[in-house]
């Protein structure tokens, strides 16, 4: 594991070697091969046709206990709550990942919600877009409503999104984009934000989340519950 950052004077920390497509907690053996995970090598992941890499600031593991962090997460979106520590996070990531030089930053529209302002992580992109300089824009919108992606699988996720966000622009003057979020599962959904994107005329379009929802048996077979262990 590696430090990433912190969040209320905590460090918080990230798999060392990550997939390279969803960065996804992998063996250190796989960074010699194709540097994917199993996911992504057999396509079971949405990355790739749209959208080229989702980095990930932490990992999110999805079946323990909550903590401190977890629970600022739904504060996040329950109260818009912690918008500045959460911004601080994702600015670190336009000096960890090969992403500064994007011209512009969206996020996608809310699971649930009927208008962008009941967004979240429109607060967030807006102040992280103030610190790094790259401009935000409130672009991307349900065509229609669509069920919750909580319990979903990959193929569903897809399905349920499938023609469902859309871009409120048909031609964009920027080459570079970048899709920011809260947490990335399968990335379904930054995937079909960035498919509007890219239907509008962006050609390269990456994710940058706060979290990379993992659970214990990924992160066993990668190693990393015996590397903190020890």
């Amino acid at each position: 594991m590696e430090e990433s950052g912190e969040f209320h004077g905590q460090a918080i920390w990230r798999p060392k070697y990550r997939c390279q497509k969803c960065s996804r907690a992998i063996k250190k053996s796989y960074t010699k091969t194709s540097g994917e995970c199993y996911y992504c090598n057999n396509d079971l992941t949405a990355v790739g046709q749209y959208i080229d890499e989702v980095y990930a600031m932490t990992t999110y593991i999805s079946d323990v206990e909550k903590n401190e962090f977890i629970e600022a997460i739904y504060d996040l979106k329950d109260n818009l709550e912690h918008i500045s520590e959460f911004a601080n996070i994702l600015e670190q990531g336009f000096e960890d990942y090969p992403i500064a030089d994007a011209e512009l930053l969206v996020v996608p529209p809310s699971g649930t919600a009927e208008s962008s302002t009941d967004n979240h992580m429109i607060a967030v992109a807006k102040e992280v877009s103030d610190r790094v300089e790259i401009p935000f824009r409130d672009i991307i919108h349900k065509r229609e409503d669509y069920a919750s992606q909580k319990e979903l699988g990959l193929e569903e996720r897809l399905d349920n999104l499938q023609g469902r966000i859309g871009c409120t622009e048909d031609s964009i003057a920027a080459d570079k984009a970048i899709v920011i979020d809260d947490i990335a599962t399968s990335c379904a959904t930054v995937s079909a934000t960035a498919q509007a994107l890219v239907e509008s005329g962006v050609s390269d379009v990456s994710g940058l989340v706060i979290a990379r929802d993992e659970d214990i048996q990924s992160l066993e077979f990668a190693n990393i519950l015996a590397e903190v262990e020890g």
